[in-house]
């Protein structure tokens, strides 16, 4: 999407994400951030400040022993992820795209217990909104116009930089028409640049020089040495 962008094609995709389809909207938001370093800079900021905390599973009562094991169990079950902080990472993506959504990988351990064997990111460009009810599906293979969210299957965070629609509601929303200006910005410096870097020649004859012979074999070299610059 970030490819040839202008005013006319981000005022598309952020209508079409009004609409519910918000695909080419969470693909443009992620180019945004590769190819933006000010603003890469700036979403890693916000993670490390929350990825960067110490955390703990407080029991729901203190003086209670079956709470307090039970907090435990949780932890235990918390620290056997091993790709806890990714996880963590993934789900802070709703910091630029208003709504980060994690997959659960359910199991059953050697007691019995249902427990949780992994969490993975869905991207965001599967999501759709529902135009009648305005709520938020997820679109499979098997469904491929979205189904609901099923029960306990799914993480969902959903960040407010404003209030309004969840898909409306990042941080890259609302700078992308900045992106947008600075990105025409940063072509015409580069131009100007690609310009600027290359040598001037000229060629220089007499007022009685013959066409023939000499203003020729000037325009061939003239035409040489840009064809080497490239």
């Amino acid at each position: 999407p970030s490819r040839g962008l202008n005013p006319v094609k981000l005022a598309s995709i952020l209508r079409d994400a009004d609409e519910g389809n918000v695909r080419s909207q969470m693909e443009l938001f992620e180019e945004m951030e590769e190819k933006d370093a000010h603003l890469f800079s700036q979403m890693q900021t916000r993670k490390l400040a929350v990825t960067g905390l110490d955390w703990e599973v407080q029991p729901f009562s203190p003086d209670d022993e079956q709470d307090k094991a039970i907090a435990e169990w949780i932890k235990d079950q918390l620290l056997g992820i091993e790709n806890l902080d990714d996880i963590l990472t993934d789900l802070l993506d709703a910091i630029g795209k208003g709504v980060s959504i994690m997959e659960i990988i359910w199991g059953v351990d050697s007691d019995g217990f249902d427990v949780i064997e992994d969490i993975r990111y869905v991207h965001q460009k599967k999501l759709v909104w529902d135009w009648e009810t305005d709520d938020m599906l997820v679109c499979t293979e098997q469904f491929p116009n979205g189904i609901h969210l099923p029960k306990n299957k799914f993480v969902v965070h959903r960040y407010k930089a404003k209030s309004g629609h969840p898909s409306r509601a990042g941080i890259m929303r609302i700078v992308s028409w900045m992106y947008l200006f600075k990105n025409y910005t940063v072509k015409d410096w580069v131009s100007f640049c690609e310009v600027y870097g290359m040598p001037l020649r000229i060629g220089k004859y007499d007022p009685g020089a013959s066409e023939v012979n000499q203003i020729n074999r000037i325009k061939l070299m003239l035409a040489t040495a840009n064809e080497n610059m490239k």
